[in-house]
């Protein structure tokens, strides 16, 4: 039997925090200069990529370096398809190309664990930016897509609504026995096999919805640059970047998620713009060992300590 959820003051303070956010966000491009539009698309984009990635990774424990490779599908499947249908119709279509590709895949992938998945879905953004770009070198002759540019307050906008989309489903997720299966799985899967949970199709499945919305957002932000490469949509750090937020949010974390992204988004606009953005990443590389050896939790267990002390105290 289920125990039921009760709201802490904490959850109740993030509920109302949030409403008061994403309605200051939706108006945003009303009174918001380009410049502080184009910063908010950045931090919406890793909230929408990061919380993609928990559906996977934070709810199973796989910990999955592929981002970048179903953003760069998505991205020239955009290119593609926009070419014949609207931009409101190609986003939900790149999203389903991109589950069924990763369903299709996902049923050979994940049957690695550990270490040598990671290693593996790494492999798929070398294997599908080289596929790419092999194709342009030989027959296409072209590199690249030119796609058509839309106003930033337009693709902000729809990438907003994308991101409370998959937020709202990330969190039904976690709620549903399909979310309490999956964390049988992230806790033992050989034990989630003898209670009866369809392992396989359930990896598979959060594989999917994960890739749909990392398709959905790529296909919703490419319009704002006009132009893509595999340099571009496949680039490594799409991956590394997606990986440490999450980490340092707290894996499976949907609230630790979104704060570790929006601070990470600032810190790059800081610093990764400069000419050398290379002690930043560096930084990152530090501050995901410190978090793994000393805050396995991330942002999430922090919350959650100061919280449990505070209760103490009260009481």
């Amino acid at each position: 039997m289920r125990r039921a959820v009760i709201p802490t003051n904490t959850t109740k303070m993030t509920s109302i925090f949030g409403v008061i956010a994403v309605a200051v966000l939706f108006v945003a491009p009303s009174f918001a200069s380009r410049y502080l539009l184009q910063i908010l698309l950045t931090i919406v984009l890793y909230v929408q990529l990061v919380t993609a990635w928990n559906i996977l990774s934070g709810f199973t424990g796989y910990l999955f370096l592929g981002v970048a490779a179903f953003y760069g599908i998505a991205g020239y499947a955009y290119a593609i398809v926009s070419l014949e249908i609207p931009y409101f119709v190609a986003i939900p279509v790149v999203g389903m190309l991109c589950f069924v590709i990763s369903y299709a895949i996902g049923m050979v992938l994940l049957r690695i664990r550990g270490p040598y998945f990671a290693i593996a879905s790494y492999a798929l953004v070398l294997l599908f930016a080289n596929v790419v770009l092999y194709y342009e070198q030989t027959y296409s002759r072209v590199t690249g897509r030119v796609v058509s540019i839309l106003p930033v307050s337009t693709t902000y906008t729809v990438l907003l609504g994308v991101a409370i989309a998959t937020i709202v489903v990330a969190y039904l997720i976690k709620r549903s026995k399909f979310g309490y299966g999956l964390s049988y799985i992230k806790g033992n899967e050989d034990l989630a096999n003898v209670v009866g949970i369809n392992v396989a199709r359930y990896k598979c499945l959060a594989f999917g919805i994960s890739a749909f919305f990392i398709g959905m957002a790529t296909a919703a932000i490419i319009p704002r640059g006009g132009y893509i490469d595999t340099t571009v949509v496949f680039a490594p750090t799409i991956s590394f970047n997606t990986l440490v937020m999450g980490v340092v949010g707290g894996l499976g974390s949907i609230r630790g998620g979104v704060l570790s992204a929006v601070l990470f988004s600032l810190l790059f606009e800081l610093f990764g713009t400069r000419a050398n953005p290379y002690p930043l990443f560096v930084f990152m590389g530090v501050l995901l060992m410190v978090v793994i050896f000393y805050f396995p939790r991330g942002i999430e267990g922090v919350i959650a300590r100061v919280t449990s002390a505070r209760g103490e105290q009260a009481s």
